[in-house]
C-alpha cells in the first residue's frame, strides 16, 4: 500500500474567503505540523491572503515548516510552483473569487528496449526515468536515450461560488476533471 499523507500537499489554493472556504486551515496546518512535515507549504489566493492566513493562525502560530504567499492581484494569472502550472481566472460572486486550472506534466514513457539496445545496466533505469544523466567511467546515458516525448498530462479545473462566466467555459476546456460547485441566491 502507498498510502497517503500530509507531506503530499504542498500547494493549496484559495477561491476566496468567506468562512466555508478558508476556516478549515488551521486545523489543516496543525495536523500537517504534527505529521512531522518540515517542508514548505505555497498558499495561493486573492489579495489579502497572507493577512487573511495570519489572522487565523491565532490558533495556528508555531509551525514546524514556512508558508509562501502568492498573492494574485490580475484577472488572469499563470503560475508555476511544485511542478504544476496553476492558472488562475477571475469568477464572479459578491467577494474577489478566483476559480482554478492546474496542469500536471506528464513525462515520456520508458523504453526497456531502448535501455538494452543502448547496453545501458539495469541499476540505472530508475535514475533515467526520473530524468537524470548518468555517468559511469567513460559511459554516460541520458534520458533522451530511452524515454519518448513528452506524454499529455492532466488537467483539473475547479470553481466555486460564481455566476455564469465566459473564463468558467474557457478554463475547463479540455479538462480531465471539471468541478463547479454553485451557490444559491
Amino acid at each position: 500500500e502507498k498510502g497517503w499523507s500530509f507531506h503530499s500537499i504542498d500547494t493549496i489554493c484559495f477561491t476566496h474567503y468567506h468562512g466555508d472556504h478558508i476556516s478549515g486551515l488551521p486545523g489543516l496546518l496543525l495536523s500537517m505540523g504534527n505529521a512531522d512535515r518540515v517542508e514548505p507549504v505555497t498558499l495561493i489566493g486573492p489579495r489579502g491572503l497572507e493577512r487573511v492566513v495570519n489572522a487565523l493562525r491565532v490558533i495556528a502560530p508555531e509551525l514546524p515548516f514556512p508558508l509562501k504567499f502568492i498573492e494574485l492581484t490580475e484577472a488572469e494569472e499563470t503560475i508555476w510552483t511544485n511542478g504544476y502550472e496553476i492558472k488562475a481566472f477571475q469568477v464572479k460572486h459578491n467577494v474577489i473569487c478566483y476559480g482554478y486550472s492546474i496542469r500536471i506534466r506528464r513525462g515520456g514513457r520508458f523504453y526497456p528496449e531502448k535501455a538494452l539496445e543502448n547496453q545501458i545496466p539495469q541499476k540505472f533505469w530508475n535514475r533515467l526515468q526520473k530524468g537524470e544523466t548518468v555517468t559511469e567511467g567513460e559511459q554516460v546515458y541520458t534520458p533522451d536515450m530511452v524515454i519518448g516525448p513528452e506524454r499529455k498530462g492532466i488537467k483539473l479545473t475547479y470553481c466555486t461560488d460564481s455566476r455564469p462566466v465566459k473564463a468558467i467555459a474557457e478554463n475547463a476546456k479540455g479538462a480531465d476533471l471539471f468541478i463547479c460547485e454553485g451557490m444559491y441566491g
